[in-house]
């Protein structure tokens, strides 16, 4: 009987959570992160060559605060990943946007070199979740190009990146 009861008071409590994402809370999220994703965007060139730790400094400069990562190859036939996204929602809000076809803001950073065989055991370990972890493990690789995505308009079909 107990653990009927904390399984309904665990689902209760992600059901509460899950409902309170609609669109308004989404168009919120989505216009308060967009115009700062847009302004960096037009200097992105200046950070090409560059470490990681430089375009993180301007991430927290402009108030942006990254809650997870993914990474990838550069090519969908290569086993080595180049490329970071970096993304400003939680899983959640992402979903919600994904769901309804909005737009959702991200950054993907390929670098030079591929990332060290340890990005696998990191993503195991803190599911892709940003720390000072991820943060420590980029800050020296060296920046090849950077695309802003969703950046557009929420409900917008243009899905081209800057």
């Amino acid at each position: 009987m107990k653990k009927t009861i904390k399984i309904l008071a665990i689902f209760f409590i992600i059901n509460c959570n899950a409902q309170r994402i609609n669109d308004a809370a989404y168009i919120n999220y989505y216009n308060s992160v967009v115009p700062t994703l847009n302004a960096m965007a037009t200097t992105k060139t200046q950070y090409y060559g560059q470490n990681f730790s430089a375009f993180y400094t301007a991430i927290l400069n402009n108030n942006l605060t990254i809650v997870s990562i993914g990474v990838g190859p550069k090519m969908a036939s290569s086993r080595f990943d180049y490329v970071l996204t970096l993304q400003f929602a939680s899983d959640i809000m992402v979903g919600y946007g994904i769901d309804r076809g909005y737009q959702h803001p991200k950054i993907r950073i390929t670098f030079t070199n591929a990332m060290p065989a340890e990005i696998s055991d990191l993503l195991l370990q803190y599911k892709g979740y940003w720390n000072a972890t991820y943060q420590q493990f980029f800050s020296n690789m060296v920046i090849e190009s950077i695309a802003f995505g969703g950046t557009n308009g929420y409900n917008s079909p243009n899905r081209v990146p800057r």
